[in-house]
């Protein structure tokens, strides 16, 4: 997957048309073309700590409900350490998505 850096591609267009690029009519061949042209970004995709295979969710027990933390078992089987509490939404370098086929 490549990402480009949608402020410069947006930048370069309104330099090269002088800011009415939106106005002007352009194959898609000249779109492919100018996004293949554009600078890349440093990104790599995450898994959110709520898809990944080493999160629990906190669960409300009079209700069943869930909340927006839980705790992350990596640290528990990797480092011997209790588990981490971390919001739902975080991320880290270990997270694996929980359907994913790894041992």
């Amino acid at each position: 997957m490549r990402l480009i850096d949608a402020n410069a591609f947006s930048r370069k267009m309104q330099d090269n048309f002088h800011g009415c690029y939106s106005e002007i009519q352009l194959a898609p061949y000249q779109v492919d073309r100018m996004f293949d042209n554009q600078p890349t970004v440093d990104a790599v995709p995450v898994v959110r700590c709520k898809n990944c295979k080493y999160y629990e969710p906190e669960e409300n027990y009079k209700t069943g409900k869930t909340f927006d933390y839980g705790y992350c078992y990596h640290w528990d089987y990797e480092q011997g350490e209790s588990p981490n509490s971390v919001d739902s939404d975080d991320f880290c370098s270990y997270g694996i998505q929980k359907n994913a086929d790894t041992p």
